[in-house]
């Protein structure tokens, strides 16, 4: 069965008329992909890419056709999320997120390596926050990232409150940045 955008292109009726169509069970068509529906209203609106729709744009060869059309604005948005696979965490950090609110080892190791990420910025640079989400949720399998990128929400907060990162971040218009930690006094 063609999707709704198949439908839309060939008949160049709206879509918010073939949305209508599709939910009173007067169109059959496949149905239509909430996540790739609210990513293309997110790029019409204007919005950055949520971590979410980096990690799917990542995981993809090319884009869907309800998404070609933002081709250029998602392009700039991985653009600004720099060489993620060098820098990605291994599978043995991802996998510290799922305890790290309970266990204070998981919680130290994300700390660690978000350290050591950072302590690699030049001098005065800031990174967003979802810079550093990207990199730690990059090698979770598809099946387990709406999984790990829940808890990391939670996470997230614990880790910026380590001794190791307590310093390393700042709120700038209402986003979260990260910066390069000042060396540790020991």
């Amino acid at each position: 069965m063609p999707s709704l955008h198949d439908i839309q292109k060939r008949t160049g009726v709206p879509m918010r008329h073939l949305r209508a169509l599709y939910a009173a069970d007067l169109l059959k068509a496949d149905p239509p992909d909430e996540f790739l529906e609210t990513f293309a209203r997110s790029m019409q609106s204007g919005h950055a890419l949520s971590v979410a729709q980096a990690l799917y744009v990542l995981s993809r060869d090319d884009l869907p056709p309800e998404l070609q059309r933002y081709g250029e604005r998602i392009d700039a948005g991985m653009y600004d999320l720099g060489d993620i696979a060098r820098d990605a965490a291994p599978w043995s950090i991802a996998q510290a997120i799922e305890n790290a609110a309970e266990n204070p080892d998981d919680l130290n190791k994300l700390a660690q390596w978000a350290r050591a990420l950072l302590d690699g910025l030049p001098r005065g640079r800031t990174v967003s926050h979802q810079w550093l989400s990207v990199r730690l949720l990059y090698n979770v399998p598809a099946v387990h990232r709406d999984r790990a990128l829940t808890r990391w929400h939670r996470v997230s907060r614990l880790l910026r409150e380590h001794s190791l990162l307590a310093f390393a971040w700042r709120r700038e218009h209402g986003k979260i940045v990260y910066l390069k930690p000042k060396p540790l006094d020991i």
